[in-house]
């Protein structure tokens, strides 16, 4: 599959990915590796890991489930598709949430919208491409945007805000201070 629809998967992983990449911007910044760490920083959670997580929460969930509805016939015509795409972007974003939650700084809710965005995104863009390149290679991007940035991804030591933008200022948008500020870590 990967090599039937690999043009669109390169254009689904480029615009996802910039469109993520840019998004990365309100990410909380940290201390940016240099030199030789930051070369095995850009390979490790850039490449290995954004590959992995490309694979394991887009491309695993949405085609498992396409397929389960494929089996039954229920991919044929437009309303049986959206249908199944549906459903596959469900299967996919739990996958998602459940992955994220596992991890601390990721069970509130303001912590899990931008994750749900930014891989849904690209979910969407596996599933319109019928392509994994397109979630694999934008998971890179995202992931190397964000380690050029300095910011710390999953597992994150203790003391280090989670990737929201509620950890950047302190606040939530009710007004309330953030779990991060409650909790004592420094915001940003």
């Amino acid at each position: 599959m990967a090599t039937t629809r690999w043009g669109w998967g390169l254009v689904g992983a480029v615009v996802a990915g910039a469109i993520l990449a840019w998004l990365s911007r309100h990410q909380p910044r940290g201390p940016r590796p240099r030199g030789r760490r930051l070369t095995a920083t850009l390979a490790w959670e850039g490449v290995v890991y954004g590959s992995t997580e490309g694979l394991l929460l887009s491309v695993l969930p949405v085609l498992v489930t396409w397929q389960a509805f494929a089996a039954y016939g229920w991919t044929s015509g437009i309303g049986r598709s959206l249908v199944a795409g549906t459903a596959a972007m469900g299967a996919s974003l739990a996958v998602i949430v459940l992955h994220h939650l596992g991890y601390r700084g990721f069970q509130d809710r303001a912590a899990l919208v931008p994750v749900l965005v930014g891989c849904g995104l690209l979910s969407l863009a596996y599933l319109l491409t019928a392509s994994p390149l397109a979630a694999v290679g934008g998971h890179i991007v995202l992931h190397t945007a964000l380690s050029l940035r300095g910011t710390e991804m999953p597992p994150m030591p203790p003391g280090v805000p989670t990737l929201s933008p509620s950890a950047t200022n302190g606040q939530q948008q009710d007004g309330h201070a953030s779990p991060i500020k409650k909790a004592g870590y420094p915001s940003g």
